[in-house]
């Protein structure tokens, strides 16, 4: 249920390991928990959409730049916070 929780933030594999192991679950549980298959690119994407503002910020650089950031705080690596920017911003360009 924990997990499912942290699932629901829309939290990164970095962020769900960090409050696995603050809230004291077993490096077994961590592990297992981390080791599901679960599209963290979706995810990053599905955060980006839920927030606020974001198709704005979208539309600069230093916007995309805070985007990224967010997302790197939320867990995701930088990669995949890229990669998530790019497309929420691709995905804004065919909407007007």
């Amino acid at each position: 249920l924990f997990v499912r929780g942290l699932d629901e933030k829309c939290y990164g594999p970095r962020r769900i390991r960090q409050e696995l192991i603050r809230h004291r679950f077993s490096a077994s549980y961590v592990e297992a928990a981390l080791a599901r298959n679960v599209d963290y690119s979706a995810r990053a994407l599905k955060l980006l959409e839920k927030r606020a503002g974001a198709k704005e910020l979208a539309k600069t650089p230093a916007g995309r730049k805070k985007l990224q950031d967010a997302l790197v705080r939320f867990g995701y690596d930088y990669s995949t916070a890229l990669g998530a920017v790019k497309n929420f911003s691709r995905e804004d360009d065919f909407s007007d």
